[in-house]
């Protein structure tokens, strides 16, 4: 009766022992697609950041142009002559 007892502790252990080698598996291989995704979000977060940052050199470099020739504006204007009405 001993050795059936020992038989089914030994399938028992060796179950045991094979669900813990999954498991630690398993969550290694979790932890590496995790850090598989992580790196390709940081990734594509580094593409956009240069994208935007492109962006908004662009459109300053468009506003300071705006504002040189909002700047030369006052320059182009004509004087209102004082006989405006009397013509």
């Amino acid at each position: 009766m001993w050795q059936k007892v020992k038989d089914h502790l030994a399938v028992i252990g060796a179950v045991l022992l094979l669900v813990v080698v999954v498991l630690a598996k398993y969550s290694s291989f979790m932890i590496s697609l995790l850090t598989a995704k992580s790196k390709a979000e940081v990734d594509s977060a580094t593409k956009q950041d240069a994208a935007l940052k492109a962006q908004e050199q662009s459109d300053n470099a468009k506003a300071d142009a705006l504002v040189k020739e909002a700047a030369a504006l006052p320059s182009l204007e004509n004087p209102v002559p004082e006989d405006w009405d009397k013509k």
